[in-house]
């Protein structure tokens, strides 16, 4: 089962607001689906999120499909979304912690 860590989950909606704006980041109700990340964030304090993909005014894809396309705006949104959360989160780590 997919857990995502309660504050890791806090600090990555809070950095992605402000790499973002409040209005391009939202919560999401719970659901069930499957991942194989599962099996990480039994081990590690974990956050899966998900990436809009659509391209503005246009119907809602199905992944897996030989008719997805992505909107190569969102890899970008994307990357740089990883990339701000791994360098502001490892900028918090207290070694003296671990």
């Amino acid at each position: 089962m997919l857990t995502n860590d309660e504050s890791v989950t806090s600090e990555a909606i809070e950095l992605s607001r402000e790499l973002f704006g409040n209005e391009k980041v939202w919560d999401m109700p719970v659901r069930m689906s499957s991942e194989d990340f599962s099996f990480f964030s039994v081990k590690y304090p974990s956050v899966l999120f998900r990436l809009g993909i659509t391209p503005p005014g246009t119907i809602s894809q199905r992944l897996h499909t030989a008719s997805f396309d992505i909107d190569e705006k969102a890899m970008a949104a994307g990357i740089s979304n990883m990339m701000w959360l791994t360098l502001r989160m490892l900028n918090n780590i207290n070694p003296k912690e671990k």
